[in-house]
């Protein structure tokens, strides 16, 4: 494999180390005229009868110090038994070009055959392994299947079997083949099992511990309770695999019932738990003075539904507020005025929801009121946030106790009848007034137009509405001649009608 072999090569050839001769080691290594190395050491040729540096069996060299490499292993494929000095030349190939020699080399025994070969005596042949056919109803995947040593041989089956066994093997070197010896078989599906709580039928039938041919089909259902995940029908592919997906029953559960104002569900895990299993039956309980609208029970069913999930279950407010009005109250009218300046505490509503409830009056209440003499009846009406009412009233009654007002209750001067005339239509009179602002009644005691002649005495008294009165007493004269009696310090002047 190298310049150094085939120099070494054509020296055997020529025979010029046989001069040389065998050298035997010396105990004195200063009989060298060099300094041999550590690894050589010093010897004498028994034909030449010269000292040189020899090296160790399996190397040669100089084996001198002043080399860089005194002493070198011999290459691959050659040895050397140490005896003689030299170069490469010194290193005698082994008989077979697939040997190989492991350091150090020195001598045929450390031949040994390469990878892939066995020895047989001195010669070195092939390692190959039994020529291998192709499976029944196989071929191999290169068309030819070599038999040495790391030759690769993969099979295949045909469409509709299957490969048992190892689809690769190699050839090792013990001559035999890895793996096992591939078989086709027809293909099958692996037998199914049923799901728990739930029934496994497939077609056609076979035997219990058989696998399933190509295009058998089986139907999955499940238990009442139960739902199906998965594929509900699956069918045997020439792949020998089954279709769809892995079927299971899982136990059928609901959501929780939404919770309901003013109710419970009945039993308690209605209330507490967040799923609840399939046949499980909710009674809505409403609160006292809460009618139930929607259904009364519940049932979960199919799917994970509540049976009638459309409709809606609630507790409705059936019960109006409470609301209690003030007792009735009496006051008389305020000084000079017809009305009273009334005030009062306002009702406070309650109600079954404790939410707020909407309170109003009517009239309305803006205090203090001003209310007329008289009846008045106060509502006050209560309403819930569900519109039930409550009305409760009170009667404010005003009452007048104030007497009518007089004023001009002053007698008139005298009147003097004329001569021709006796009308005394134009006396002066009281007037009245009352805080009501209502029209009095007045009773005089006396026709003014037929009063006599003299001094009469006239009475006035105003009624109110309430019954209220006050009287005016008032003095009219009346002179029959005036020119006959002139007051003092007057004097008269008369003619036929006047004086």
């Amino acid at each position: 494999d190298s310049f150094d072999e085939f120099v070494a090569l054509a020296r055997r050839a020529l025979h010029r180390d046989l001069a040389a001769g065998v050298y035997m080691p010396v105990a004195n290594s200063g009989l060298c005229s060099n300094v041999c190395s550590s690894l050589a050491q010093c010897a004498c040729g028994l034909r030449t009868g010269q000292y040189e540096c020899l090296c160790p069996p399996g190397y040669y060299g100089l084996g001198t110090a002043d080399q860089e490499s005194p002493c070198l292993p011999c290459p691959n494929g050659t040895y050397h038994n140490g005896e003689v000095p030299g170069d490469v030349t010194r290193c005698t190939p082994c008989p077979d070009v697939n040997h190989i020699t492991l350091e150090p080399a020195v001598g045929l025994q450390d031949c040994v055959c390469k990878r892939g070969f066995v020895s047989n005596g001195t010669h070195c042949e092939m390692v190959k392994c039994p020529v291998l056919k192709p499976p029944k109803h196989g071929l191999f995947v290169r068309g030819l299947c070599g038999n040495v040593v790391n030759a690769g041989c993969g099979s295949r089956c045909k469409v509709g079997y299957t490969l048992i066994g190892s689809s690769v093997r190699l050839c090792q070197q013990d001559s035999k083949w890895s793996g096992k010896p591939p078989k086709c078989v027809v293909k099958r599906c692996p037998r199914l099992q049923p799901p728990h709580n739930g029934i496994l039928a497939c077609s056609p039938k076979i035997g219990n511990e058989e696998d399933f041919p190509v295009d058998a089909e089986c139907r999955f259902s499940c238990h009442p309770g139960s739902y199906l995940v998965g594929s509900p029908l699956r069918t045997c592919l020439p792949l020998a695999r089954w279709d769809g997906l892995p079927t299971t029953c899982k136990p059928i559960k609901c959501m929780a019932l939404p919770k309901v104002s003013n109710g419970v569900w009945y039993p308690e895990e209605c209330m507490v738990n967040r799923k609840l299993p399939f046949g499980q039956k909710c009674q809505l309980v409403c609160d006292i003075g809460f009618d139930r609208e929607g259904p009364e029970v519940k049932e979960c069913v199919k799917r994970g539904s509540w049976t009638r999930k459309k409709e809606i279950s609630k507790c409705s407010d059936s019960m109006p507020p409470t609301v209690e009005c003030p007792e009735n109250i009496t006051i008389t009218t305020d000084p000079r005025a017809g009305f009273a300046s009334v005030s009062w505490t306002e009702p406070i509503p309650e109600d079954n929801s404790n939410q707020t409830v909407l309170l109003w009056s009517d009239p309305v209440a803006e205090f203090p009121m001003k209310l007329p003499i008289g009846l008045t009846i106060i509502s006050y009406v209560a309403t819930d946030t569900s519109y039930n009412q409550a009305v409760c009233e009170f009667t404010i009654t005003v009452i007048d106790k104030e007497a009518p007002a007089v004023e001009d209750c002053e007698s008139p001067p005298t009147f003097y009848l004329t001569v021709n005339s006796t009308d005394n239509t134009s006396w002066t009179q009281p007037y009245f007034s009352d805080n009501s602002m209502q029209e009095l009644y007045v009773n005089v005691s006396h026709e003014l137009e037929e009063l006599p002649i003299g001094r009469t005495e006239v009475t006035f008294t105003a009624f109110d509405a309430s019954g209220n009165f006050n009287s005016c007493v008032m003095n009219y004269t009346l002179v029959d001649d005036g020119c006959k009696e002139l007051p003092p310090h007057t004097f008269a002047n008369c003619s036929d009608d006047s004086c």
